[in-house]
């Protein structure tokens, strides 16, 4: 993000939708700066069940012109489902096991 004119600090909300309906927002999460280079932020979201589509909307201040490049997503699994991963791991280590 990089800030060209003005004072106003850019930032994102990110919309989920599923179908033609609005299931959740992120809200407005402003950058941590007012930046007139190019800089990297970081925004953390968990996104609703049943996303199907995410729109990405810019923000930013009265009077500025705020550039946005480079948008990108990463998937995190939830804590229960890393456990399962490590349980279901383990299991197969100890089936291995046991056949030799």
């Amino acid at each position: 993000m990089k800030n060209f004119s003005g004072t106003g600090t850019g930032g994102l909300k990110i919309e989920a939708w599923a179908g033609n309906a609005l299931i959740g927002n992120s809200g407005d999460m402003a950058a941590s700066g007012n930046s007139t280079e190019w800089a990297t932020y970081q925004f953390n979201w968990t996104v609703p069940v049943g996303t199907e589509k995410l729109i990405f909307v810019p923000l930013w201040g009265g009077s500025s012109e705020v550039g946005i490049d480079n948008v990108g997503v990463m998937a995190v699994p939830e804590p229960a489902t890393l456990g399962l991963i490590g349980l279901f791991g383990g299991a197969m280590v100890f089936l291995r096991r046991l056949r030799f």
